[in-house]
């Protein structure tokens, strides 16, 4: 080789490791950056930051002939990892998918070994510390910045103009929306990445000294007030395991007086402990756990890793496939979930997803990188170091402890800025322990070939999905501007161009058939249905697919397969509100009326309330309406011997019987089982006189919905306030006219509840369906289910009536009596 062309690969590869390091840092601080990775065109951008990495190793290979080794047993775990990759894709139930999310892993797998070749001279891997260590900071910075302006600024001015109204809260974590999401676009995600970096910026501080250690020091105090903000459980967990591991540390290594130690540590468990407890999320959760009463705020984990662990078990050699989880998770769900978990994008354990994309080779790889973590915490303890060295070799080692932790809790390897920051520490420790840097290969050049030719057949693979992507966002634009046609034209060629991806049918399905019910063109109706059993075909079995179909039939008029539509929806997630309803409505239609009443029955045992909903008043449901009145009733008489179930069922049945007007039989559950409101309520639909009772309300908002009741000339102001308070959000003047006037025609507040109160309708969005399909562009959907609502029920009285997203007992029991 010629020394111009070793010097042009040189600066190919400097190029390509600046590029590397550019990308890194644009989708570690650029907001909502875990969603734009699937948006056009920073879908794109990203995909090119994968391919810059292995360009970079490639670029090694061939210049210096020679494999730069990691040692330390991670080369053994990194083969390990490839051939997992592999055998998992040959063998995933939805192989393109699988291949977009290996392709990714393989691009990280470059980066740390190309990482590792540049890190060969001396002092290298501290400058590169230095520089991890400053992007934190600007990370910490950015996203204290953004959730302040965008998240707590208008959340606080919101919180003023209530105030006025006598809505007296204040800022609540347990919001998920109010959580520091910023810039990953979620708040675990951020208190992931900030269990990583905080033990770096610790250790650069003691390491550091003058204004530096300072610089470091207030870094990380700002850090932990970030951590605050997102109100992350799993973040403080892997912040505390992160200091038992350098507790552990410093009592074995460290020459400081174990008492100092202990001290130090109790001292920073106390600050901990108080941050916590000024946090209204962690104290309540923590106060639930040792109460006993913890249970339902942990029920959305134990239904993902139930879900997951179905999943592996079914695949257990191969595991369903990288990305597969959310399109098959309907068909894994327990049927006593309930709604709790739904639908999901991943399955919030780190564990249980690789389990369930991977099977037996996924556990292999979590024991192995342990086993690797482990091989390196005992190196750190047993070799001698330079002072330096071994402070930062131990943060690194504290902050990789601590994200095992948080994985448990949570599912992040696909976050650039997270995996980035793995990849930066084990490349840095392994050129702390080895001993050997590189090793030769005879075939380096044809290995560099090879990997070049996969390197062209991944990028033609790629260039179809890309191109999608871009005319389906053309397409997108089209919509907005009601170009109708074009819009069809754009989507139709996306998915034409990637027939597996169930995201471009399902958008013109959804965008069609809403058109067709908005326009009443039965062309458009019947276009949507096409499109939606084609989404359905390929994007495997989806509730909400099958439940908007079912909506489409049936407005076009086939109910027969409305039903089955409902049926298959029923089937994936049986306690979804409307989804019997549906099927009920759909069988009437059929004059299948005893299998109708036993549908529409499955619906109000679930969700009681929807008794209260102003669609019985159509001809087709009065009709049916008493007997599914008098077959709940007899439902819950059935179930009143289980234990689990007898209060729910009382309490069911008592305002069942009191919706009935019935009140007299009402009165022997509700004032046993009843809240105080129910038995509030019982006493004025009894005769008691409102003004004796309002005194009774133990709810601010009942006290102005009844001086509203009792006082005409300040009705309109009494009605706002008790709105307002009630929902922390100001009326539509509609509606509080609504509410006014029916208030004035009514005889009594009990006729005005229950016969004359005003209605609204409203579809239910499905927020996170892009999120969960990962794509983002496209339009997000609204159910065609039509919910309509009783306003003063809904608004001030929903309480009355048993609810609960998670119910596994009501689930389990129901199920028996659903198929």
């Amino acid at each position: 080789m010629t020394e111009l062309e070793s010097s042009s690969q040189r600066s190919a590869g400097q190029l390509l490791a600046l590029l590397t390091a550019a990308f890194y840092t644009l989708f570690t601080l650029l907001p909502d950056s875990h969603s734009l990775m699937v948006a056009w065109p920073w879908v794109l951008i990203w995909q090119v930051a994968l391919i810059c990495p292995i360009l970079w190793l490639l670029a090694i290979l061939f210049n210096t002939k020679q494999f730069p080794q990691l040692g330390n047993k991670i080369d053994f775990w990194v083969g390990l990892v490839v051939i997992a990759l592999i055998i998992s894709t040959l063998g995933a139930e939805l192989p393109n998918q699988a291949r977009w999310y290996s392709w990714a892993a393989f691009g990280f797998i470059a980066a740390l070994y190309a990482l590792n070749d540049w890190l060969a001279l001396p002092q290298r891997w501290y400058r590169l510390l230095v520089f991890q260590g400053g992007l934190a900071v600007a990370f910490i910075l950015v996203s204290l910045s953004l959730w302040s302006f965008q998240t707590l600024l208008p959340e606080l001015d919101r919180l003023a103009a209530l105030s006025d109204y006598g809505v007296e809260g204040g800022f609540d974590f347990s919001v998920l929306e109010l959580r520091n999401w910023a810039p990953f676009g979620h708040q675990n995600y951020v208190a992931g990445y900030l269990v990583l970096t905080l033990p770096l910026l610790m250790s650069l501080a003691i390491v550091e000294s003058g204004w530096r250690r300072w610089l470091w020091f207030g870094s990380f105090a700002v850090g932990l007030v970030d951590l605050y903000t997102t109100s992350s459980r799993a973040g403080w967990l892997g912040l505390f395991v992160v200091g038992l591991v350098a507790l552990a540390v410093g009592f074995i290594r460290s020459s400081l007086p174990k008492l100092w130690l202990l001290l130090s540590a109790a001292t920073m468990m106390g600050l901990f402990l108080l941050l916590i407890l000024t946090n209204n999320r962690l104290r309540g959760f923590f106060i639930g756990i040792f109460t006993g009463e913890g249970g339902g705020q942990l029920s959305y984990r134990v239904i993902t890793m139930t879900t997951g662990w179905e999943m592996g078990i079914a695949h257990w050699l191969t595991g369903v496939g990288l990305g597969n989880v959310p399109f098959l998770y309907q068909e894994y769900l327990p049927p006593w979930a309930g709604t709790e978990a739904e639908m999901i994008y991943q399955l919030h354990s780190t564990p249980a997803q690789l389990w369930a994309e991977l099977g037996l080779w996924g556990i292999m790889i979590q024991v192995g990188a342990i086993f690797v973590w482990g091989i390196l915490c005992w190196r750190v303890l047993t070799q001698e170091l330079a002072r330096k060295d071994f402070i930062l070799a131990v943060g690194m080692l504290c902050a990789v402890g601590g994200y095992f932790a948080v994985s448990v809790t949570d599912y992040q390897l696909d976050n650039m800025g997270i995996s980035g920051i793995l990849v930066i520490y084990f490349a840095i420790l392994a050129t702390i322990f080895r001993q050997q840097a590189f090793i030769s290969l005879r075939m380096a050049k044809g290995l560099a070939w090879g990997g070049f030719a996969f390197l062209m057949a991944v990028v033609v693979w790629l260039i179809p999905i890309h191109r999608a992507w871009q005319v389906s966002t053309e397409g997108f634009m089209a919509l907005a501007e009601e170009e109708v046609d074009i819009f069809q034209e754009k989507l139709t060629q996306a998915y034409e161009l990637t027939p597996w991806n169930p995201y471009y049918a399902y958008q013109l399905g959804w965008n069609l058939g809403d058109l067709g019910l908005r326009s009443q063109q039965e062309e458009l109706l019947q276009e949507g249905i096409t499109w939606f059993e084609r989404g359905l075909e390929v994007g495997r079995d989806r509730e909400f697919g099958y439940s908007n179909l079912g909506w489409l039939q049936f407005y076009s008029g086939d109910v027969t397969a409305a039903s089955e539509s409902f049926t298959q929806a029923a089937e994936l997630l049986p306690a979804k509100k409307g989804v019997f309803y549906g099927l009920g409505y759909s069988l009437l239609r059929q004059d299948q009326r005893e299998a109708a009443i036993r549908a529409l029955t499955l619906e109000v045992l679930r969700h009681p309330i929807f008794i209260t909903s102003p669609v019985w008043e159509l001809s087709d449901l009065q009709s049916v309406y008493p007997d599914v009145l008098e077959s709940a009733i007899a439902q819950c008489d059935e179930f009143l011997d289980n234990n689990s179930l007898s209060n729910y069922c009382h309490r069911t049945r008592g305002i069942l019987l009191w919706w009935q007007g019935d009140f007299d039989v009402a009165k022997e559950d509700l004032r046993e089982y009843g809240n105080a409101l129910s038995q509030l309520v019982l006493e004025i639909s009894l005769g008691k006189d409102i003004a004796a009772v309002q005194d009774e309300a133990s709810s601010p908002e009942i006290k102005q919905l009844l001086s509203a009741w009792l006082n005409q000339d300040q009705r309109p102001q009494l009605l706002q306030e008790a709105f307002v308070i009630a929902r922390e959000e100001f009326p539509q003047q509609q509606h509080l006219e609504n509410l006014i006037n029916t208030m004035a025609t009514s005889e009594n507040f009990v006729q005005w509840l229950k016969d004359n109160a005003p209605t609204w309708q409203y579809r239910h969005q499905r927020s996170g369906f892009s999120v969960n399909l990962r794509q983002m562009g496209g339009a997000v959907p609204s159910d065609y289910y039509r919910v309509y609502e009783n306003i003063p029920i809904n608004v001030w009285f929903s309480s009355l009536f048993p609810s609960s997203s998670y119910f596994p007992e009501l689930d389990s029991k129901l199920n028996q009596k659903r198929f």
